[in-house]
């Protein structure tokens, strides 16, 4: 998610350089990156440093429609069943023309079907999901939760990854003392997406909750103490002004 903030601000920033952004054009320019991204991954290059720039590649997509989506967010408000109609039609259409199975799996890179058709659907994806959230969030926008969440989404998304980890990271050790059943310790070493199946599938509602918890706790508690400095900082101007 990182390298692709980076790389959706450097051309951004490139194009306003030379006073041609265009969010039409830029989306056409990440569609074909995804595209090309999805070709080599498929080819092999999804391992080691080739793993990260694909993904990125292939993610890039999804910044992009969000521009273009609020540049669009008026007229496209006004007719979100008929938007979500066409939306649907398309999907159909284009699960029609695949030949074979579809699959994306972005944490390892793994893609089935036509980059192309594989691209579009996920663009279809982002537009679809905007729409639906539009539709949905008077009903939640007075909550104190789901605000917080809003607030928090890239720290969500940044370090939901190493929250799951230290979860695991905390069972290891602690299988190290005491008899822990069913932790696959070849897993935890081989992936960072290994949850524990302890008792029954409810235990991935912890995880979940732990990796959106933790990113906001986190935030508010530096928010806190950098409000705290800079508090301290204006007092002790203040006083020597006095």
């Amino acid at each position: 998610l990182f390298i692709v903030s980076v790389l959706t601000y450097i051309m951004r920033r490139l194009m306003k350089l030379l006073h041609i952004l265009n969010e039409e054009v830029l989306l056409v320019i990440t569609f074909i990156i995804s595209v090309i991204s999805i070709y080599l991954a498929q080819k092999g290059y999804n391992s080691g440093v080739y793993l990260c720039l694909v993904k990125a590649g292939f993610l890039l997509p999804y910044f992009q429609m969000g521009f273009v989506y609020k540049k669009y967010e008026s007229l496209l408000g006004k007719h979100k069943a008929v938007l979500i109609g066409v939306i649907t039609c398309c999907v159909y259409a284009l699960l029609v023309l695949s030949k074979g199975d579809i699959g994306i799996g972005v944490v390892f890179a793994k893609f089935t079907g036509n980059p192309l058709i594989l691209t579009a659907l996920t663009i279809l994806e982002i537009l679809l999901t905007a729409t639906i959230c539009e539709i949905l969030a008077p009903a939640f926008c007075k909550s104190s939760i789901v605000r917080k969440i809003g607030d928090n989404t890239f720290s969500i998304m940044m370090h939901h990854g190493i929250i799951l980890f230290s979860v695991n990271l905390v069972i290891y050790i602690m299988s190290k003392f005491v008899d822990i059943s069913g932790f696959d310790v070849a897993a935890f070493k081989s992936t960072l997406w290994y949850a524990y199946p302890w008792r029954d599938s409810r235990i991935y509602l912890f995880y979940v909750i732990l990796a959106v918890a933790v990113p906001i706790v986190i935030k508010d508690i530096s928010n806190k103490a950098v409000l705290r400095v800079y508090n301290r900082k204006n007092k002790s101007a203040e006083e020597k002004l006095t």
